[in-house]
Formats: structure tokens, C-alpha cells, sequence
């Protein structure tokens, strides 16, 4: 989003101010979900007239990327970055992961592409350069960093899953109880839930994985 799309327009002084509009547009999004963020929404929230909120944006999507922005903002912008890329990563999910869990709704805005903002690329450039840092090629560290995202996100929607089990036994322990002998069923005998897993169980497979699949011979580091 440029400067211009947020950039107070000429008119009378809205009653509101931009962070109060950005509060808005995160209240509609936790309630009910991206696909309800409207201008219409908003101005409701804010108790104003649509005409009201194109004194701060020019349409839904600046609406989504403020919001977007905000969100990231809170976790992830200033956080210091550790020199290693391990530690990098493993900091960058956890935060990630956090946000999440506060705005389960973010998993919506991932699905449909709404993470594409300055601060999101920024974010992610912070990142890569710390896997290329670390002797990650080009194609390896854009892998890693995009199987990340799909850990953390997929473990997002387990988390969800989970909960979503009144009973406290999901339908792949049901389906277990069905055949004892089967790999699952000693699985969900000895450790629980598959959606019990944890993020760290997950990410330090990842991170293992990348250490010893990644050739680093094959270094194509340079962005043609």
C-alpha cells in the first residue's frame, strides 16, 4: 500500500483518527473473520458513515493491508532477529504461531494472498537473508522459509481442530480405537492426539531436515 493510500484526505477533520479505524477494521476481522471486513463494517463499528472511512483508505484491500500491518506489527517487526538462521526460525515461528492463536482469522487472510504488505515483506526479507547468511542457497532458503509458514499455519489449523473435539478424542483416535492393531492406534495408546503434537516437535524436524538436504555447493545466492 503506498504513502498516498492512507495519506489523511482534504475535507473536514474526521472524528476518528487512523488507529481508531485500523481498531475497528481488527474487531470485525476477530468476530467474524476477513471476509466480513468492509468499509460498511467498519463505519459501522466506528458509528459513521462509509463516505467517513475514504478519509484514511481508498478501498477494502488498503483496509486489509492496515490491518495486515497491524497484526504483524504487534509480533513480529521489531522482535531482535538472531544471527543464526535455527535460532532465527525458530523465534519467527513462535511468534508467528502466537499471533495466530490471538487472530485465528489470519489463517483467512493467508489462504486468500492478503499477506503481501511492506511490513510483511520486510519481515521476510529479514528472514531469508539470515538463511542465505547461514549457507542456505537461494532455492534452499526460499524452501525453508516457505515450509515454515506451511508448519506453522498447518499447525494452526490442528490446534483448531482440537478444539473443536468435545469429547477430548478426535476422529483419528475414534477411527484407531477401531483396529488396535494398526500404527495409529499404538501411536494414540502411547502419546495422545496427532493434533497434540507441538510447534518445537515439528520445527526441529524441519530444521534438521534443512541442515542435512540442503547442498551447499549448490549456492545460487544471487538474484538475477
Amino acid at each position: 500500500m503506498t504513502e498516498a493510500a492512507v495519506r489523511q484526505r482534504p475535507g473536514p477533520k474526521p472524528r476518528f483518527t487512523q488507529d481508531d479505524l485500523v481498531d475497528a477494521a481488527l474487531a470485525v476481522v476477530d468476530a467474524d473473520g476477513f471476509g466480513a471486513l468492509s468499509l460498511r463494517a467498519v463505519a459501522r463499528e466506528l458509528g459513521v458513515t462509509s463516505m467517513a472511512i475514504y478519509t484514511y483508505v481508498a478501498s477494502r484491500d488498503d483496509l486489509y493491508c492496515l490491518v495486515v500491518d497491524r497484526l504483524i506489527s504487534t509480533k513480529l517487526a521489531d522482535f531482535v532477529w538472531p544471527e543464526p538462521w535455527p535460532d532465527a526460525l525458530r523465534l519467527f515461528a513462535d511468534n508467528l504461531s502466537d499471533l495466530i492463536d490471538d487472530h485465528p482469522a489470519l489463517i483467512e487472510a493467508f489462504a486468500q494472498g492478503q499477506m503481501r504488505t511492506a511490513i510483511a515483506a520486510s519481515v521476510a526479507n529479514q528472514m531469508l537473508e539470515r538463511l542465505l547468511a547461514g549457507g542456505l542457497p537461494l532455492r534452499g532458503a526460499g524452501t525453508a522459509y516457505a515450509a515454515m509458514h506451511a508448519l506453522v499455519l498447518g499447525h494452526a489449523v490442528l490446534r483448531e481442530a482440537g478444539k473443536s473435539v468435545a469429547t477430548g478424542a478426535s476422529t483419528l483416535t475414534r477411527v484407531a480405537d477401531d483396529d488396535d492393531a494398526s500404527a495409529l492406534a499404538t501411536y494414540t495408546a502411547r502419546e495422545g492426539r496427532l493434533v497434540d503434537v507441538t510447534l518445537h516437535e515439528m520445527l526441529e524436524l524441519l530444521i534438521a531436515g534443512i541442515e542435512h538436504s540442503v547442498d551447499p555447493v549448490d549456492d545460487q545466492r544471487t538474484v538475477s
